[in-house]
């Protein structure tokens, strides 16, 4: 059974940590650096463009984060062993 869990580890645990990481350095380091002013700065010139923009990185993270669910699920249940 181990050995099955260490097989799968690279795809389905370890990308829920990188999701997790990457979480975490965005909310607790960028944003409150550069994100927020930056941001700011763009909703004031176009608002548009920066919902655009801001809806546009959201779909990335959550089909980052689906697949990650998705890897979770198949490696939970031995499809990739």
């Amino acid at each position: 059974m181990a050995a099955d869990v260490t097989r799968v580890f690279p795809l389905s645990l370890g990308s829920l940590i990188a999701v997790w990481i990457t979480f975490a350095i965005v909310v607790y380091v960028f944003e409150p650096l550069f994100l927020h002013a930056n941001f700011r700065k763009l909703t004031s010139g176009d608002s548009k463009k920066a919902f655009a923009l801001a809806q546009g990185l959201h779909n990335v993270a959550l089909a980052i984060s689906a697949f990650t669910i998705a890897a979770g699920v198949l490696g939970a249940h031995g499809a990739l062993a």
